[in-house]
């Protein structure tokens, strides 16, 4: 161009370098989701109720029980309490479910020198801070049996205790006699890094992938599978070769998938397999590792750009998380390992580094009975994906699931309207039968963002039932841990607590509550203003 200077030609940045699938930004964006999200990730989009409920914390407070016997009997009692690590502990309900039964347990069975400290533990300082304001969780910790740390799996580092101050590392376990670090997994696994591989003629190739595209974040979607291509993410794959981590045992079971016949792709649990190794480090290479995950333990998950793998949870996702590899590991490392029999929703696994099981038979007793005959994987099989027993007409049969479920709370709200209409007809019998079981229930409410209809939908079975104390009890802890919103069912809460104290013959405390219910909701709750005008007569003196 006559008299002017030359165009820029501004190229386009080089696209971001191809790295190991473990290394994607995808993770970053993973872990960025549970720090801004804290506990509140666990309100509606994360799912934890497979994971997080009575039947899975029985079975494993009856498998860490009879371990602890079999210890007992192998040699003198040791120095200090069995420590039981929780790792990724989330909204710490777990912890409050299998902390309580195992008190329960070393009650009835009289085993008061079987002594344990539970530990809570997750990346998120957050998380952490929630649960140390617990009511729920206080009356443990001042007992002694429950403490917290803030530990990032696979990171490495000891454990530093927040309650007692205590400092879980390699000198204390030596000082324990040999005693393993029992640890505690439950949908973790599946949220942490991981890498891919494909094995294809005997030749060993590495995923990679660029991840996502500068600016991009992870979508928010719940209950969807997405595959990497939908997210603008490509997986390559490149040649590579054994040793390939450099960890003899993490490369052994490389080289298992790669001498296998055929073609196949291995998801490889990275992060999963660093924390093991660093928690058998600190515990003197003794560790019983019971996990529970959405998991493939008889062959390993495989990834494609293209497939669906990815389930997405509000801006968060998870994978397949290959047990088959963890178990490798541990037989690699001369430990034992008990898979499911079956594949199911969810896959429970039990790893023992340090020894064999079968010289544990109370340990192999209890895994047979509460993990393969009847698991926690086939209650949510018999439940179906919904996870409520809404569907169940049968009062026989609806009663039948709940016991099963041992009164898991997050059931009522599928099934509190034929509750309801039991309470309104129940003879007797099934009058306490139905009062039995909503105090189990009751005894397992934990407080959580988002389960307030589950505190309200138990008060008002116990109303319905006649048990206006109980009914009372829970509406004042739904106000303490919920507060005044939403406005209506605020007003509806203290409109319930209002009836409860009028037939408890509490009439002043009845009259304060309604006059609270029709302030919170004047021009909603005509029914409080109706009780309102009756006690006010009521209490008026005779003319």
């Amino acid at each position: 161009m006559a008299g002017g200077s030359p165009r820029q030609v501004v190229p386009p940045p080089p696209p971001p370098a191809a790295v190991r699938f473990s290394a994607s930004n995808l993770w970053r964006e993973q872990r960025r989701f549970y720090l801004e999200k804290g506990i509140g990730a666990w309100s509606s989009q994360v799912p934890y109720q497979a994971t997080c409920n009575p039947v899975l914390a029985n079975a494993y407070a009856q498998l860490i029980v009879r371990f602890l016997q079999d210890r007992a009997r192998a040699g003198p009692p040791p120095a200090h309490p069995a420590v039981l690590l929780e790792l990724g502990s989330g909204p710490g309900l777990f912890g409050f479910l299998t902390v309580t039964r195992l008190l329960e347990l070393l009650e009835m069975l009289a085993l008061p020198e079987l002594r344990f400290l539970y530990v809570m533990s997750d990346f998120s300082a957050e998380n952490v801070a929630f649960w140390r304001t617990r009511p729920e969780l206080a009356p443990l910790v001042r007992q002694g049996v429950l403490d917290f740390a803030q530990y990032d799996v696979g990171a490495g580092g000891d454990l530093q205790l927040l309650e007692s101050g205590l400092l879980l590392d390699r000198g204390r376990f030596a000082q324990n006699g040999g005693e393993p670090l029992i640890v505690l997994a439950n949908y973790v696994f599946d949220t942490l890094p991981q890498d891919v591989f494909r094995m294809a003629g005997g030749r060993l190739l590495e995923g990679r992938t660029t991840g996502l595209p500068e600016g991009v974040s992870l979508p928010t979607l719940d209950n969807s599978l997405l595959a990497l291509s939908q997210l603008g993410v490509g997986l390559e794959f490149h040649e590579a070769a054994l040793p390939y981590y450099g960890d003899p045992f993490f490369d052994a079971v490389l080289k298992e998938y790669l001498e296998a016949p055929g073609e196949q792709s291995v998801l490889f649990p990275l992060h999963a397999l660093q924390g093991l190794r660093d928690l058998a480090e600190i515990a003197q290479g003794h560790v019983l590792l019971i996990a529970t995950d959405k998991a493939l333990s008889h062959r390993p998950p495989g990834l494609s750009a293209e497939a669906s793998d990815l389930a997405m949870h509000g801006a968060s996702f998870s994978l397949l998380v290959n047990f088959h590899a963890l178990g490798a590991y541990v037989l690699a490392r001369g430990g034992s390992v008990v898979h499911q029999p079956m594949p199911q929703t969810i896959n429970t696994s039990v790893f023992y580094l340090g020894g064999s099981l079968d010289r544990l038979p109370e340990t192999k007793s209890a895994i047979s009975t509460f993990l393969l005959d009847f698991s926690p994987g086939h209650l949510l099989t018999l439940l179906g994906q919904s996870g409520t027993p809404e569907a169940f007409g049968s009062p026989d049969f609806l009663l039948a699931i709940l016991d099963l479920a041992r009164w898991d709370p997050s059931y009522l709200n599928g099934c509190i309207e034929q509750l309801v209409e039991l309470a309104k007809t129940a003879d007797p019998v099934l009058h306490q039968a139905l009062l039995d079981g909503l105090h189990w229930c009751a005894e397992q409410l934990y407080a959580l963002p988002g389960n307030d209809t589950t505190f309200a939908n138990a008060a008002i079975a116990f109303q319905e039932l006649k048990d206006y104390a109980t009914a009372l009890s829970l509406h004042r802890r739904a106000l303490e841990a919920f507060g005044g919103e939403p406005r209506d069912r605020y007003a509806n809460t203290l409109y319930n607590m209002g009836l409860c104290h009028y037939h408890l013959g509490e009439k002043e405390e009845a009259l304060d509550a309604f006059r609270r219910a029709d302030a919170a909701a004047p021009r909603k709750d005509m029914m409080a203003k109706g009780w309102i005008h009756h006690l006010t007569v009521e209490a008026e003196p005779p003319r």
